[in-house]
């Protein structure tokens, strides 16, 4: 049997994600790669501006691009005399061939085995600023669990013969799920990992196909919601720490446009810092204007799944967590993924961000 209200709640996350077209920020029309559309200004700032440069940005419309889509309406670009065009992809794994030749400057993801691979195979992407990671109440990712076999589940070796979705092998959940049988005293084999969308997960968990899923915001929420499963771990448990994804720029965009490049970096982290005090400080003086502007731009219009998510943790500051990296990278030496780690040592610039706070100041929280 079908669930109407289920169905139309994925068709707006699914969109969200970036597994179909999401309507990017008011100010600008989505283009595919090499296929430019006209940039249209931010939002006008008091005074006049500096001339701008246009930056191509890869998006798939997921929640770790909110502070882009934040940066561009709030018309902090055009302030830092950038002028922004928002490509939507249907995946961050599109980004790489676009980052890697420069039909995109700048573009995110996940720091997965592919992305490891694309570098280790003389494709300089530059990691240069964080977009999620994990923290102590701001996990990254959760295991739900369906909610007729919740309470078969105590420990993590009860995991063992479960059927576990993944997004896909070599990424970010499938380490997830592989640190969280381990600390079971199980290996991969010992249960079954299933690939699957983040937005066919719900579905799953209600249809019986999965008694596990290994998911992100806003599926955690919605399959909590839709009462199809119970968020019973989460990533501060079986991966603390972990760096869930990463802002990328392309090796011509750092090399040859330096000055744009920092510029491009100030604004970020402006919007950057706006996320922060509307989801983790929940500033009242914020939070209810970044909820309004998330909810009309991006495909996820129900504020009420707005409001109840998990939010993950950003750095204000915009740096990336290099043990965590170092640690994704051992994971797959080990299990024999990656040859080894030459090539990936270094793959973190913080020169961006370091000239981008010195610009702007240290983070500080909001007085109350």
């Amino acid at each position: 049997m079908g669930h109407p209200r289920l169905a139309a709640l994925l068709c707006a996350v699914t969109a969200l994600v970036g597994c179909q077209a999401a309507p990017p920020a008011a100010s600008t029309s989505p283009a595919p790669v090499g296929q430019a559309s006209k940039p249209s200004a931010s939002p006008a700032a008091a005074g006049p501006a500096p001339a701008t440069t246009l930056v191509q940005i890869g998006v798939t419309g997921s929640v770790a691009d909110a502070p882009l889509y934040i940066a561009q309406e709030r018309g902090y670009f055009r302030e830092a005399g950038v002028t922004t065009e928002l490509v939507q992809l249907d995946s961050g794994a599109r980004m790489v061939p676009a980052l890697s030749t420069g039909q995109l400057q700048v573009g995110g993801g996940a720091p997965s085995l592919g992305l490891f691979r694309s570098i280790q195979r003389e494709l300089p992407l530059v990691i240069v600023a964080d977009r999620v990671q994990s923290r102590p109440g701001y996990p990254a990712s959760f295991l739900v669990v369906r909610t007729d076999v919740v309470e078969q589940l105590r420990t993590f070796a009860d995991l063992r013969g479960r059927r576990i979705a993944v997004t896909a092998a070599g990424s970010t959940p499938y380490v997830d799920a592989v640190k969280a049988l381990a600390l079971g005293g199980l290996r991969r084999e010992d249960a079954e990992l299933v690939e699957l969308g983040f937005p066919d997960m719900p579905a799953a968990l209600a249809g019986g196909a999965v008694e596990v899923a290994t998911v992100a915001e806003p599926f955690r929420t919605v399959a909590v919601q839709q009462q199809f499963g119970v968020a019973w771990k989460d990533s501060e448990d079986y991966n603390p720490g972990e760096q869930a994804s990463v802002l990328l720029f392309s090796p011509p965009f750092a090399r040859d446009n330096p000055d744009l490049a920092n510029r491009f970096m100030v604004a970020y982290l402006r919007g950057v810092r706006d996320f922060y005090r509307a989801f983790i400080e929940r500033d009242p003086a914020v939070r209810p204007a970044i909820l309004q502007l998330l909810s009309r731009t991006t495909s996820l219009k129900d504020p009420n799944v707005w409001e109840a998510l998990v939010p993950s943790w950003i750095d204000p500051d915009g740096r990336v967590n290099q043990r965590a990296l170092d640690e994704l990278i051992d994971f797959f030496v080990a299990d024999g993924s990656l040859p080894g780690r030459q090539g990936l040592d270094g793959i973190v610039d913080h020169r961006f961000v370091d000239s981008a706070v010195a610009q702007l100041g240290p983070y500080a929280p909001a007085a109350r």
